[in-house]
């Protein structure tokens, strides 16, 4: 039983957004590729956990804080007396373990991810304690790239790899049994508790104005820059998509990266580069939001029906 599915991190949405726009760091660029991955992983290992039925709970995505401190669990799936927490990498490649320490084949030393995994259980650990929750909790390590080696990996370290993840859940599945009212409890208790945004991001500095603006092919990320009849087409690939759904598509760019701006007519016909006329942008707005009448001020809210 899923609680809480796996979210595409905002950091990742507004990076997405941002790479066609700007020109971005490397560090940003591999933060990005990162994150990336990262959620590619996280969505793998969320569909194995769904294979395990209703018989557990599985929440996704959790940032949770105690005594001040914040912490992140990739997935949690909550069993009878049984509470495991998974820390998910989407390495790729060859590692190797050496005197405890963590590093890619050609020799450079990488972050621990065991630091990680026992800050996680042990925070999950005082959390419960201070609810008087009584569950053991089991925490592993997974490694869901097919393409993964860890050489020389000691035999202690809760660590599941690709080879391992069949067995690995035909045991999960043999020890999972009915849900009762205290995992579902538990489940809400943590849902309440989570923190929707982190508070602490990479993000690089960026305002309108230096942001280039345009429709972005959903495709290949370039710049639209033809209108045939009632599409934008896009001169890279050829990808076609209706003017409403790509200035939609728009608009949700421009409230991500930029929720404090009213919507109005004029900032939309500027951010899509001006590309569709002023009364195309009004057509979509009136269909798919709540006009706010103020004379030259007029601006748009969402409405139950708009496209999110």
């Amino acid at each position: 039983m899923i609680f809480k599915p796996p979210v595409e991190p905002q950091s990742l949405k507004i990076l997405r957004c941002l790479k066609p726009r700007i020109i971005l760091s490397k560090t940003n660029n591999r933060y990005l590729r990162s994150l990336k991955k990262g959620y590619q992983g996280e969505k793998k290992f969320a569909a194995l956990l769904n294979t395990l039925g209703d018989n557990c709970i599985v929440l996704h995505d959790l940032l949770l804080e105690y005594n001040h401190s914040i912490f992140q669990i990739d997935s949690l799936l909550i069993t009878e007396g049984v509470v495991y927490l998974f820390e998910v990498k989407n390495y790729e490649g060859d590692f190797y373990f050496d005197s405890g320490h963590w590093f890619k084949e050609n020799g450079k030393e990488i972050k621990d991810p065991m630091i990680q995994l026992k800050r996680s259980e042990s925070m999950l650990r005082q959390l419960f304690t201070s609810m008087k929750i009584n569950y053991q909790i089991k925490s592993y390590i997974i490694f869901v790239h097919p393409e993964f080696t860890l050489l020389q990996a000691p035999r202690n370290i809760p660590i599941i790899l690709p080879t391992q993840l069949k067995r690995f859940f035909q045991r999960l599945h043999e020890n999972t049994d009915i849900i009762k009212k205290s995992h579902e409890h538990l489940a809400k208790k943590l849902l309440d508790m989570h923190i929707e945004e982190h508070p602490y991001t990479k993000l690089p500095h960026y305002n309108y104005e230096q942001l280039k603006k345009g429709i972005i092919c959903n495709s290949c990320h370039s710049v639209m820059l033809k209108v045939v009849k009632k599409n934008v087409v896009c001169n890279q690939c050829g990808q076609h998509e209706s003017t409403s759904s790509a200035v939609l598509r728009n608009i949700q760019e421009f409230q991500l990266l930029f929720p404090e701006h009213q919507i109005t007519t004029h900032i939309i016909h500027e951010w899509c580069g001006k590309l569709l006329s002023k009364k195309i942008i009004r057509k979509v707005l009136t269909e798919n939001f709540t006009c706010i009448p103020k004379g030259r001020s007029t601006y748009y809210i969402h409405s139950p029906n708009t496209i999110r």
